[in-house]
């Protein structure tokens, strides 16, 4: 079914709007304010967007708005204008809109206007969306490159920005999160996880840098960089161990190098004490895969070596307590759950977009806790996949805990694990729409054996969307704030 986005300031209008378009086989949803209305397109998958703001100046600053945007540059658009103005519909033609009604309008009007509209699109500039886990982005991008497509791919379900914009096969602009150009693009041939949506068209957005890029070539060195890595990948070292450089200056290394940044990485073990390859990587505005691979080279040329933790470093009482309160706090959970030896207790951590980025730091930084060297790298698959898993044995059962970024995308994998959990935590933000929550607050209720459902919500829009959701329901607690501490996460289930 196609989907409408509808921008309306005004509630009960919106209401009545949307309820029209969902009785005419529409899959519609609202969103009230003028802000960020290209970003909640991407992130609902819209085929349209309907402005029915009731001030024209807010109807044309979201069309601008939806025009000068990257992502939804070519979407269709339609305006439900008031007729006082003179030289509205031209005005909004001019300005980008496919199509406008002056209201007072028929509503069958409305609707029969909006399936015309989306069903002429011709063929070639029909959408091209699917998930990265069947359809890789390499094999996606080589597709885009060979048939010389024009247009924007966006990236919607991953939590970092990932733009791209190909004329006639080339790619001329990029973004992933702060990474620019080619390192943008390796970066994302990386993902293996996220929804994305190609919309043919020939405009870009200023923003970016301007740059011609062979997709050929990129493909290609991805590819080298990938076999490399895959034969060396036992010996890259964890995501916090310090790195000390053993040679004043780099060795000269072999010719397959190919432009690496090896003396750079090289430079900054050198000179900054405490480096990592966690730092690196945050810091430098490289593709991983690139520093990766030339930490690796530094490793076996003998230039650069793992720091010795048992010898070298002592924690601090500060991360000696820290640690033992984690460990305290996974043993509280599983007793407080009454939960046998050989059980396992399966929590269900889910995190909108807009505050996943918190939530990832919360595992990020959890301390080493006894026996435990795993939240760490469950901070990574997080980073890298928008989703992972670890499980933590104990004399009184095992915490399994997934965490996973909350989207339409992966609403049917969300569903088939709701039935294992014991206990599931949402954390919210004030702005998006309630459709997945929802959704997922009715698998709950056919799940009455589960335990406890949290709703974290520290803004204040968030709160007031958690209040209305939890009910009166005795068995689902709202969180004002959002917890900052890995021990305070597993607190909220107890």
């Amino acid at each position: 079914m196609l989907k409408v986005l509808v921008v309306e300031s005004d509630t009960v209008s919106g209401i009545l709007t949307v309820d029209r378009l969902r009785a005419d086989g529409f899959v519609a949803v609202i969103h009230h304010t003028s802000r960020e209305v290209p970003k909640r397109a991407v992130e609902e998958y819209a085929d349209a967007v309907l402005i029915a703001a009731s001030s024209s100046l807010l109807a044309f600053d979201v069309l601008r708005q939806l025009r000068l945007d990257l992502r939804t540059e070519a979407l269709p658009i339609m305006m439900l204008l008031d007729g006082g103005e003179a030289g509205v519909g031209v005005r909004a033609l001019r300005e980008g809109a496919n199509h406008y009604l002056i209201k007072p309008y028929d509503p069958d009007e409305l609707s029969l206007t909006l399936k015309r509209l989306l069903s002429t699109r011709s063929p070639g500039h029909s959408l091209l969306e699917g998930n990265l886990s069947a359809y890789p982005y390499w094999e996606l991008l080589q597709f885009l490159h060979q048939g010389e497509k024009s247009g924007r791919l966006t990236l919607a379900c991953h939590r970092k920005p990932a733009d791209l914009v190909l004329r006639q096969g080339q790619i001329a602009e990029s973004r992933f999160g702060e990474l620019r150009g080619e390192e943008a693009i390796i970066a994302m041939l990386r993902l293996e996880e996220g929804h994305f949506r190609f919309v043919p068209g020939q405009s870009a957005p200023v923003e970016l840098p301007r740059q011609e890029t062979d997709v050929a070539t990129l493909l290609m060195e991805e590819a080298w960089l990938r076999d490399e890595l895959r034969v060396r990948q036992a010996y890259l070292p964890e995501q916090r161990t310090e790195l000390r450089a053993l040679l004043p200056v780099v060795p000269r290394l072999e010719s397959r190098v190919r432009g690496l940044p090896v003396e750079e990485i090289f430079a900054r073990i050198r000179d900054q004490r405490g480096t990592t390859l966690a730092s690196l990587c945050r810091t430098m505005d490289l593709a991983p895969q690139r520093i990766e691979l030339s930490l690796l080279l530094l490793l076996e040329g003998g230039a650069v070596k793992e720091v010795e933790e048992v010898t070298t470093y002592q924690p601090t009482t500060g991360e000696i307590d820290a640690g033992l309160l984690l460990d305290l706090a996974v043993d509280g959970l599983l007793r407080a759950t009454e939960t046998a030896p050989e059980e396992t207790l399966r929590l269900l951590l889910l995190g909108e977009q807009e505050v996943w980025e918190s939530l990832v730091k919360v595992f990020a930084n959890a301390p080493p806790s006894a026996g435990d060297g795993g939240w760490s790298s469950l901070a990574q698959q997080l980073e890298r996949r928008g989703s992972g898993s670890i499980s933590v044995r104990r004399a009184r059962g095992t915490l399994s805990v997934v965490v996973q970024l909350l989207s339409p995308a992966v609403q049917p994998r969300i569903d088939s694990m709701l039935p294992l959990c014991h206990g599931v935590g949402i954390w919210l933000n004030g702005t998006r729409d309630t459709a997945s929550v929802v959704r997922i607050a009715g698998r709950l209720e056919d799940h009455p054996k589960l335990g406890r459902t949290v709703l974290v919500a520290a803004a204040k829009g968030a709160q007031r969307r958690a209040t209305t959701l939890a009910g009166k329901r005795s068995d689902w607690r709202v969180c004002p704030a959002a917890p900052r501490s890995l021990v305070a996460v597993l607190q909220l289930f107890e």
